[in-house]
Parts: C-alpha cells; structure tokens; sequence
C-alpha cells in the first residue's frame, strides 16, 4: 500500500472514530437517535478538521499537538 493511501485510511479511521465518541455523547446527553443539531456541526466541524491536518503522517492525538487547529469554542466541545 503506498504511504499516500495508507496517511488517507488513518485519516478516514480517524474520522469515523470521532464520529462515533460524538454518537455516543449525543444519545447519553441528549438523547438524540440521531445527532442533535450541535453535535452534528460538531462531527462535520471535526470532520473538516481532519481532512485538513497536514500532521497526519504522524500524527497521535489532536491534544497532543503543537498546533491546535480548532476554534476555542469547539476544542472546548471536543
């Protein structure tokens, strides 16, 4: 698998992964089947930021990084 799939693949996990901790915080705070109003402009803000990060080579944890890309308010929500 050449490096630029495998960089895209991290990035589709990482994604989906986020996604559904936002799935479950909605249900278990909001009681939402499905996503609230402000948790989906939160997975698709996450989503955006993602597809973004030119760290994800090797990249661990967004907590963890020198740069912080998100807004404050949605570091915050995250």
């Amino acid at each position: 698998m050449r490096e630029k799939d495998k960089i895209e693949k991290k990035r589709e996990r990482e994604i989906e992964i986020v996604s559904q901790m936002i799935r479950l915080y909605c249900r278990k705070n909001h009681g939402s089947a499905d996503l609230c109003d402000d948790c989906r402009e939160l997975r698709e803000y996450a989503a955006s930021r993602s597809r973004k990060c030119p760290f994800m080579e090797k990249k661990t944890f967004c907590s963890s990084c020198k740069v912080h890309c998100y807004r404050p308010d949605m570091r915050e929500k995250i």
